[in-house]
């Protein structure tokens, strides 16, 4: 019961040229392959993930774009929805074979730390949260939600949406591809990349993919909210040159 009233009771997302009325218009734009190891220095080097890295690049790119003061932003409340594998905390009768198919996702709503002024301040930040979100049951009460929304009266379905589209400006999703090279017709796929779907009325969705030893940035965003998705991906990787180990 805490769990569940610990997520009602989080702020929903400050008022921010993120939050507008969507025009059903989207721009899509992906960024040139980074070696994954610059990830991986600045991870080792700061002694957290390189999925918080990954984080801190967004949370980056995502400052400027909310079109907010300085005094603003330190009150600001940002979230960025993340999907995270809950399959090894289901319980044992429901956890799924190697292999077999079906969402075994749930959903962190991690706070972006916007007013952070540093990129270690930013990233230390994104470590706490991150942890704090992956022990809690909160993962666990979204797939809930989700997997059980067919069977929801058609009248409360969309209040019951609604509550989890209101908790964020933002959706991130990381995914590994395979660290080898894949071929299609004997020619080596030298990127790959996929898109998150947009989810109620959250215009901003930020794909990382890691694939043959690099990371690419993609970003699907409707007009309303960002018409230069491009500058966006630019300051993401931007943020990599602000660590002492980035370069």
């Amino acid at each position: 019961m805490n769990e569940v009233t610990d997520f009602l009771v989080e702020p929903e997302d400050s008022p921010s040229d993120l939050r507008r009325p969507l025009l059903g218009r989207r721009h899509c734009r992906w960024s040139e392959p980074v070696p994954l190891d610059r990830f991986r220095n600045i991870a080792n080097a700061t002694n957290v993930t390189i999925n918080d890295v990954l984080l801190g690049c967004v949370a980056a790119a995502v400052r400027p774009r909310l079109g907010l003061g300085a005094e603003d932003l330190e009150e600001a409340v940002l979230h960025a929805a993340v999907p995270v594998d809950i399959r090894h905390r289901l319980p044992e009768e429901l956890v799924p074979e190697p292999g077999e198919l079906g969402n075994y996702f749930g959903t962190v709503f991690v706070p972006l730390p916007v007013d952070g002024e540093s990129p270690l301040e930013r990233l230390y930040r994104i470590k706490q949260e991150t942890r704090r979100l992956k022990k809690s049951w909160q993962p666990g009460l979204a797939w809930g939600l989700t997997a059980s929304a067919s069977l929801i009266p058609e009248p409360l379905r969309h209040p019951v949406a609604d509550t989890f589209y209101r908790k964020a400006s933002a959706v991130v999703s990381n995914v590994p591809g395979t660290r080898e090279a894949r071929y299609l017709a004997g020619c080596p796929i030298t990127e790959q990349m996929f898109w998150v779907p947009q989810a109620g009325s959250i215009g901003l969705g930020v794909s990382i993919v890691s694939y043959a030893g690099q990371v690419q940035f993609g970003v699907v965003a409707d007009e309303s909210v960002m018409a230069d998705p491009s500058a966006f991906l630019d300051d993401c990787l931007l943020e990599l040159d602000r660590f002492p180990a980035g370069s």
